[in-house]
């Protein structure tokens, strides 16, 4: 699967729904094929869907080579090489969570930060209420 393949509303449907911050970046290089209109809309969501990871202290993060899978609704998310879970008291009071967790783990690791992986969604999307 391809993000190029999905249609606007599959492109709406599947960031509402991806625990992956990479993969939501990865959705929104594919707005330019709609018209300006369905990008401002598209563009508005990104950022609410976005600030979701500012929002939940249920965080983890991933470090190295990144591959994205699809689930059977074209939803996308990322497995990585290593995976670290955020504790809520290392980040609960900083007001832009995903740059300050990318400048605290980018040093010292071998590969930086690749993806940061909303747990609410994470759970909410392999729950097996929602298979």
């Amino acid at each position: 699967m391809d993000a190029s393949e999905l249609s606007f509303s599959e492109l709406v449907h599947a960031m509402k729904l991806t625990p992956s911050i990479a993969a939501l970046t990865m959705l929104r290089d594919e707005f330019h094929r709609f018209t300006s209109e369905q990008q401002r809309d598209l563009e508005k969501l990104y950022q609410q869907c976005r600030n979701e990871w500012n929002h939940t202290t249920k965080l983890r993060l991933h470090f190295g080579k990144c591959n994205v899978y699809w689930t059977v609704d074209k939803i996308p998310y990322v497995y990585s090489e290593f995976t670290l879970s955020v504790k809520p008291m290392d980040i609960m009071n900083i007001p832009d969570k995903i740059g300050r967790l990318k400048e605290i783990y980018h040093y010292g690791q071998p590969n930086g930060v690749t993806d940061i992986e909303n747990e609410v969604r994470s759970n909410h999307l392999f729950s097996p209420w929602n298979l």
